[in-house]
């Protein structure tokens, strides 16, 4: 009798898991934005992020600058999501994050930027140089 019970018991949980899992689908994880949700007023952290963010320069043709990108959009639709669910603190965290890909983005950005500028006016400074050494 008490196997029976333990098979019962079994079989309603594996049920209960498989109804869960097919009709809470969503409702438990932050989804993707839907076409709905573009009406949806976001938090003021989200514009400003988002203002900031659009501001910033990608060379997608490096890989890390496109993989930059793709984070910072996959963490702003998250944070959308979790504004619309007013989970406060899930949308703070994942502004934070993108935030943090777009503070080291933009450190790094700047670095290459410059060192861009100085090998250029190094190879103009040699020029010069390898001019006024042809004029003596």
């Amino acid at each position: 009798m008490t196997f029976l019970r333990w098979i019962y018991s079994g079989l309603v949980v594996s049920i209960l898991l498989v109804i869960v899992g097919v009709f809470g689908n969503g409702m438990f994880s932050v989804g993707q934005a839907s076409a709905e949700d573009k009406a949806h007023s976001y938090s003021q952290d989200i514009k400003g992020f988002e203002q900031r963010y659009s501001l910033a320069k990608f060379d997608l043709k490096r890989k890390s600058h496109l993989l930059r990108k793709m984070r910072m959009e996959y963490f702003i639709a998250q944070a959308k999501q979790a504004d619309i669910r007013g989970w406060e603190s899930k949308r703070e965290r994942l502004l934070e994050r993108a935030d943090n890909v777009l503070r080291h983005h933009l450190s790094q950005y700047a670095y290459e930027d410059n060192s861009v500028l100085q090998a250029s006016s190094i190879d103009t400074s040699e020029s010069s140089v390898d001019s006024a050494i042809a004029a003596d």
